[in-house]
Formats: C-alpha cells, sequence, structure tokens
C-alpha cells in the first residue's frame, strides 16, 4: 500500500484511497413547499392535529435531508477536482461525509414521520406510500452506526485498533459495516419525500378547499 493511501485510511476513512469519482446525482434547491403548507393551511383548509404537525415536522426534515445531501455533494466535487494535484485535503472528503450523515439521519426521520402520517391519515385521501422499504431500511443502519457511534468507542468488547469511522464514502454510494445504500437509491429517496411533501402541502389543501366549496355550493342550491 502506498504511504499516501496508508495516511488517508488510517486517518481517515476505510478505503478513503478508493474514492476517485462523483456519482451521486445532482438535486435541486428544494421548493419552498413548507411556505406553501403554512398558507395553505391559513387560506385554504386547515389540518386537523395530528396531522398538521406531523406534515410540518416531515417536510422540515425532508427539507434539511435535500440541503445536506447538497452540500456533503458540492464538498464531495471540490475534493475530487483537486485530487490529481494530490491527496493532503482529504479532510474535505470527511466533511462531505459529516453532512451525508446528517443527511441520512434526516431521511429515517422523515420516513417514521410519513409512515405515521400515512397511518393518521383520511382513508378518502391516502397519502402514497414510497416502494423503498428495503433501501429505508438499509439507510436506517447506517444512520444507526453514525448515532451510536460513541457506543462502539466505549464499549469494551472491541479493541480500539478495530474502532473505524462509522460511516464512508465510496464511488458507488455510502457505506457502514452494517448496510450499503447507492448514491441512485438516496437521490430516489430523496426525490419520493419531496414529492410527498408536494402533496401534503400543496395538493391535498387545495383538493379540500375545492371539496368544501362544491359542498357549500350544493348546499345553497338545495335550500
Amino acid at each position: 500500500m502506498q504511504f499516501s493511501a496508508f495516511i488517508m485510511n488510517g486517518f481517515g476513512a476505510p478505503r478513503l484511497s478508493e474514492l476517485t469519482e462523483c456519482r451521486a446525482p445532482e438535486v435541486e434547491e428544494p421548493k419552498n413547499f413548507l411556505g406553501s403548507l403554512v398558507l395553505n393551511n391559513l387560506f385554504a383548509v386547515r389540518y386537523p392535529d395530528p396531522m398538521k404537525r406531523l406534515t410540518l415536522m416531515f417536510g422540515r426534515r425532508a427539507d434539511n435531508a435535500v440541503r445536506e445531501y447538497r452540500t456533503g455533494r458540492e464538498l464531495l466535487l471540490s475534493y475530487l477536482q483537486r485530487l490529481p494535484q494530490g491527496n493532503s485535503h482529504f479532510l474535505v472528503a470527511m466533511r462531505a461525509t459529516t453532512h451525508f450523515e446528517h443527511c441520512i439521519g434526516s431521511v429515517c426521520q422523515a420516513n417514521a414521520l410519513l409512515n405515521r402520517l400515512i397511518d393518521v391519515a383520511d382513508a378518502r385521501d391516502p397519502i402514497e406510500a414510497p416502494e423503498s422499504q428495503d433501501c429505508d431500511h438499509r439507510l436506517k443502519c447506517i444512520w444507526n452506526r453514525a448515532k451510536h457511534f460513541d457506543e462502539d468507542i466505549a464499549s469494551t468488547k472491541r479493541a480500539a485498533e478495530d474502532i473505524t469511522a462509522p460511516v464512508w464514502l465510496t464511488n458507488t454510494g455510502l457505506s457502514a459495516e452494517t448496510a450499503v445504500v447507492t448514491w441512485k437509491e438516496l437521490h430516489t429517496v430523496l426525490s419520493e419525500h419531496q414529492k410527498a411533501l408536494k402533496f401534503l402541502a400543496e395538493d391535498m389543501p387545495q383538493e379540500f378547499a375545492k371539496r368544501q366549496k362544491d359542498a357549500g355550493q350544493i348546499r345553497n342550491e338545495n335550500t
């Protein structure tokens, strides 16, 4: 192993020396669906609690997941662009990893909130559940490794030399000791969350408002 690879993998993260390209798809700046949610609840139709609170919490985390992904991707690209000149800046890749860890944390919380929203939603207006349960499970496994890394450090069952970074980046995606998720899979989950948020913040309130208007017109016609 070359000395530079030894330094990068030893002080950085597992297989960091093999990180040579960015296959993470670009994600657009999230639209202001949270603003639409608030305005529609003020002037179109008001969601009852707990749906209102769950929707807002889901939106915040879906929004943050995209922003953390975008920041992580920008740092990853910055690291790779400078790689031909050397790898002494490898800590930039570590900063990118931290943002992707935060992205996954927000994704997992958004998944839990969306599942709860599906449970409380009116049966007449079902919220479509994303078809990514296997990926969601692997994302949670990765997040758990990052979230409980302090327990790995404190555990006397693991030798100090066996403690390594809880999450690391590869050309194909994000990895931990317990799971792997590709960039394409993570991008798909982020897109599904944005579609669900648009439905909750804009489409459903507008549909509710239209129903209320139509019901009022029917009542007026019958009186």
